[in-house]
């Protein structure tokens, strides 16, 4: 399967450490819909990197994965879709059986409302 470079989602792109995720949290910018919940914060780099936290609530490792993976699709095949700059942390709270088509919409949407929060541009 050959992917271009748009298509792929290398790993200078994905938060992955500990120390990452936490910086996220504590900026404390976040908007919520439904069972996602989003946090942003400025990375000060010309492209975004997304982390995902899909906890045990969401059900058995199975359905965690498959939530994960529709995730990881709508951010990687969207990623025009996003302002870059930011470093984004997507929380499942609940499982989602939307399709990637149907949570890029929905991410767009809270990631632009987060990041508002973050310039102070909204409450």
């Amino acid at each position: 399967m050959n992917r271009t470079n748009d298509e792929t989602w290398p790993k200078e792109q994905r938060l992955r450490k500990r120390a990452e995720f936490d910086r996220v949290y504590s900026a404390r910018n976040s908007a919520r819909q439904g069972e996602l919940l989003v946090y942003v914060v400025a990375n000060d780099l010309p492209f975004n990197r997304v982390g995902l936290s899909v906890g045990r609530r969401v059900g058995p490792a199975v359905r965690r994965n498959a939530v994960r993976r529709r995730l990881r699709e709508a951010f990687r095949r969207n990623k025009q879709a996003f302002e870059m700059g930011w470093d984004i942390v997507v929380v499942a709270l609940a499982d989602t059986r939307a399709t990637p088509d149907e949570l890029v919409p929905r991410l767009v949407k809270l990631v632009v409302r987060a990041s508002k929060k973050a310039t102070g541009d909204g409450a």
